[in-house]
């Protein structure tokens, strides 16, 4: 199916093409080269999806096998501390795949970090592992800055993620995968990206297998 949008996608640029052709002399090549560019960039971006899809699948097949964390194994592996600050609530749910829900906050509560990781295995949590990945698929070379705020994509330990610092508050979110299974959504105050990528870190999620 997507080298068949490719085809039709060049197809498309081709007559592009030769709509430009009737263009001044001036013009012309240039805007064959650019319909040309536009071409290529298409076929490689439909490339990556077809291969970021096959790999989503196969991860899906394999981690519908698994079984997902309950709230008895969430709540032998949870913290109670990230760094310098306490766990101050958890929640857990299994409406859309087995979620587990963290917040921690210091002592005057100027920084606070809350986490909702999803565990990608099972039926449920396997379609939203699909979902995710088939979003972050689509997404490529996304990059956003402002006065506001600065939004990228990029490739963590071999998944990809969209992290999000709101310059002004020195806020951040991370929202991606984690060991190929879990979502992670992480929102903090008062944290850069770097931050909040450690305390990710320190909680070793992989251990919730």
């Amino acid at each position: 199916m997507f080298k068949t949008k490719a085809i039709v996608a060049l197809a498309i640029v081709a007559m592009m093409c030769m709509g430009s052709c009737n263009s001044g002399p001036g013009k012309k090549m240039k805007e064959v080269r650019e319909k040309t560019k536009q071409a290529t960039d298409l076929v490689k971006s439909i490339s990556n999806l077809e291969k970021d899809a096959a790999d989503a699948t196969d991860t899906m097949d394999k981690l519908k096998t698994l079984e997902p964390f309950d709230n008895d194994r969430f709540q032998s592996w949870m913290p109670e501390r990230l760094g310098e600050m306490k766990r101050e609530s958890y929640q857990f749910s299994s409406n859309m795949g087995n979620t587990g829900t963290l917040l921690f906050v210091n002592e005057d509560y100027s920084k606070t970090v809350e986490l909702n990781i999803i565990d990608g295995a099972g039926e449920a949590g396997s379609l939203v592992y699909a979902s995710q990945t088939f979003m972050t698929g689509m997404v490529t070379n996304h990059f956003l800055e402002s006065d506001e705020k600065l939004e990228k994509l990029v490739t963590r330990k071999g998944n990809k993620a969209i992290e999000t610092y709101y310059k002004k508050t020195n806020d951040s979110e991370i929202q991606g995968i984690i060991d190929n299974r879990f979502i992670v959504f992480a929102k903090a105050k008062d944290t850069d990206i770097n931050e909040l990528w450690g305390y990710i870190d320190k909680l070793n999620i992989s251990k919730l297998k």
